[in-house]
């Protein structure tokens, strides 16, 4: 459940001198420090076996800055999920592996102050064709104060602190991490990952340091983030924030009619209703009419559908499945 991470990490001035002496110099000016010329140094290093990229910056001499996807340092992809619990191993072997880079000795990884987090979950469905119809059914759904962008195989709604993603895993690493093992010769892995992927729907979410400080409240190491249930926990809060619903249950317009319309007189139930087909449509002109409607009747309407329990609508496309998490029908992290 969690995939990037970026640290800071507190060194002293000597440490700093070994470290930049190996990295590559950048320079740039800055319009907000008035004109000044900043300078930093950066390496991407790439191990294991698979050739994991980790990237290493510098900020002031107080400090450096890495960033990696975990699981791909754990396992070479990052389609399984990683389980929290890990981390203390992963983080352990990168700090030898970099003190050993650099002929240098950081601070306990338990002093790694995280400004970056990245956590996400995956559906696995029968198909790949399965998995493109279960996107589809967040299509309606928008975010405040987000962007969304709206392809063939990707939702995303894009902030300035945070991000949130949905899209089909297999895509993805095709055009990404595939070509990549590829080039470093690690064809047979690539394809049975490759496979792997396949029908696989992930759901991303990155926060960044402002809203890591808007959750937190306070600085985070990485103990915060090792508890599976408080990551479950933080990816339904989001998920939620989507759909809107308590139910992440998909459903057909005759089940969520029979909800709707059995708790409620018929002239509620018919607000109701008519309501929640215009909030779930992926008409133009029905997303319109919703901004039309006060804030204080959407958010009325959005409770009260959240009292009746009623799910997700379907996308006409007679998937029957269940957006918990966690979930039976997550990726498995068996071996290929």
């Amino acid at each position: 459940m969690i995939d990037t991470l970026r640290f800071r990490i507190p060194i002293d001035i000597s440490t700093y001198s070994h470290i930049t002496g190996q990295c590559i110099r950048i320079s740039r000016t800055s319009p907000e420090d008035g004109g000044f010329r900043l300078e930093n140094y950066n390496k991407t290093l790439a191990i294991g076996l698979h050739r994991v990229k980790v990237r290493l910056t510098t900020g002031r001499e107080d400090c450096i800055f890495i960033e990696f996807s975990v699981p791909k340092y754990f396992y070479g992809h990052n389609i399984w999920l990683f389980d929290p619990n890990d981390l203390p191993v992963v983080l352990d072997d990168l700090k030898n592996v970099i003190e050993d880079k650099f002929s240098v000795k950081l601070p306990d990884y338990t002093q790694w102050r995280v400004q970056r987090l990245d956590i996400c979950y995956a559906w696995q469905f029968r198909s790949n064709e399965e998995a493109h119809q279960a996107l589809t059914v967040f299509k309606p759904y928008m975010l405040p104060r987000k962007d969304q962008q709206v392809y063939d195989t990707t939702i995303k709604y894009k902030g300035f602190s945070s991000s949130t993603t949905f899209y089909l895993k297999h895509e993805e690493f095709r055009d990404n991490a595939y070509r990549e093992l590829v080039l470093w010769g690690d064809g047979d892995f690539a394809n049975k990952m490759l496979e792997l992927s396949k029908g696989v729907l992930r759901f991303e979410v990155v926060m960044h340091k402002q809203k890591l400080d808007s959750v937190f409240k306070r600085d985070i190491y990485p103990h915060d983030i090792m508890d599976t249930e408080y990551i479950f926990t933080l990816l339904r809060q989001h998920l939620s924030d989507i759909i809107k619903t308590s139910n992440p249950e998909v459903y057909d317009l005759s089940k969520s009619s029979r909800l709707i319309n059995s708790c409620s007189s018929p002239r509620k139930g018919w607000e109701l209703w008519s309501f929640y087909r215009i909030f779930s449509s992926t008409n133009p002109v029905d997303q319109q009419m919703m901004k039309l409607l006060t804030r204080s009747t959407y958010y009325l309407k959005l409770k009260q559908l959240k009292e009746l329990g009623v799910g997700i609508l379907d996308q006409d496309t007679g998937l029957q499945f269940s957006f918990d998490i966690p979930s039976l029908n997550a990726v498995s992290n068996a071996e290929v």
